[in-house]
C-alpha cells in the first residue's frame, strides 16, 4: 500500500514551456567533454514570459532538461565558429573578446558561466521511442544579449524543421491497448 501524504500538495496545471522564438539568456553552467572536445552551455532566459524556466524546471525536479543548450566546440574544423561564439558572447556580456578567450582556455569554458547572450531558436521534429512524431528546441543561432531583448522583430525565427518522409513512420497504432483500438463509447469520461 503507498502512503502519500497530498495535504500539502499543489495539483499540477498546464505547463507552458519556451518555443521557437528569440530570447536574451545567461549561461547559468557548463559541462566539459574532453572526448568529443566540445563545452556543452545550459542557458536560462531571463527575460519576458519564460524567465528563470530552467531554475523552476531545476528547482522542481531536480533535473536540468527546462535549460536550452548550446555547444562550443573546440574541434579543429569548428574554431572558425568558436571564435564567433566566444565573440557574440563577450560582446553581449560587455567584455573584451580577447580577454574571453583566454579565460575560457585557461578555465576550460568556466568563464562563461553568468555571461549573457541572445538566441534566435527555432523547433525540429524527431521520432519519439514510441514511434511517433513530436517537436523540440532545435540548437540555437547566438546573437547579441541587448537584440534579443530590446530588438526582437529584427530577427526570423526559423521554420518547423520537418522529418523527411522516409524518416517518418508509416504504420502507427493509433491509441488502444496494446495496440487495440477503444471506441469513444468505451471510455470512462
Amino acid at each position: 500500500m503507498l502512503n502519500v501524504d497530498f495535504s500539502n500538495v499543489s495539483e499540477s496545471v498546464d505547463y507552458k514551456r519556451p518555443g521557437a522564438g528569440v530570447y536574451c539568456c545567461r549561461i547559468v553552467d557548463v559541462e566539459h567533454n574532453q572526448d568529443k572536445q566540445y563545452i556543452k552551455a545550459y542557458l536560462d532566459i531571463c527575460y519576458g514570459e519564460f524567465k528563470d524556466t530552467g531554475k523552476s524546471v531545476k528547482d522542481r525536479t531536480g533535473q536540468d532538461w527546462g535549460y536550452i543548450n548550446t555547444y562550443f566546440s573546440y574541434k579543429p574544423t569548428a574554431l572558425g565558429m568558436l571564435k564567433h561564439s566566444l565573440h557574440v558572447v563577450a560582446d553581449s556580456s560587455k567584455i573584451e573578446p580577447k580577454t574571453l578567450e583566454k579565460e575560457f582556455n585557461e578555465t576550460e569554458g568556466k568563464c562563461l558561466i553568468g555571461k549573457y547572450v541572445g538566441i534566435v531558436i527555432g523547433e525540429q521534429e524527431y521520432k519519439a521511442k514510441d514511434g511517433s512524431i513530436k517537436k523540440t528546441l532545435a540548437l540555437p543561432k547566438l546573437v547579441l544579449a541587448a537584440d534579443a531583448k530590446d530588438h526582437p522583430e529584427k530577427f526570423e525565427v526559423p521554420a518547423l524543421q520537418k522529418l523527411a518522409e522516409d524518416e517518418k513512420p508509416h504504420d502507427v497504432t493509433t491509441g488502444g491497448i496494446n495496440g487495440t483500438t477503444v471506441s469513444e463509447d468505451e471510455l470512462p469520461f
